[in-house]
């Protein structure tokens, strides 16, 4: 009886294993691709998740930790303004040429958004002009003869 149960129990460390090993994988995946466009959301704006491709990641709020990578653009989609101005000194102090997008809810936070040079983005609708706007700009600069 006990050795049943040792191996249902290895069974399930081994299952839970291979799935936390392809969660790695998929991050590792992430990096390694270059990659022009970094969106960051959280619960509030999964939709976000649609926009991933070859040219761009998706990641979660609590699941990104620090810029591995250089970017031309980063859109930060979530509802703490605060944790959106913070992102963007950690930006600015890591990545150099690179621009950044925010959407703002509270409008007290509107001068400090300006103030820092992100570009503020209100709607659903500017969020995909934007990123139609990003795709164009990154097909003419890679096509370049």
């Amino acid at each position: 009886m006990r050795d049943i149960l040792l191996i249902c129990m290895l069974a399930i460390f081994l299952i839970i294993g291979y799935y936390q090993m392809h969660k790695v994988d998929k991050v590792l995946e992430h990096i390694k691709q270059p990659k022009h466009i970094l969106i960051i959301f959280d619960k509030d704006y999964d939709y976000m998740q649609d926009f991933e491709n070859e040219e761009t990641v998706c990641m979660r709020k609590n699941e990104f930790c620090h810029f591995s990578q250089q970017f031309t653009a980063i859109i930060i989609c979530t509802i703490d303004d605060y944790y959106n101005l913070l992102m963007n000194y950690h930006i600015q102090k890591q990545i150099k040429k690179c621009h950044v997008y925010a959407i703002c809810h509270d409008r007290e936070y509107l001068n400090l958004y300006r103030n820092e040079h992100i570009h503020v983005l209100q709607t659903k609708e500017d969020i995909k002009g934007l990123m139609v706007k990003l795709y164009e700009k990154n097909m003419e600069t890679t096509h370049k003869c």
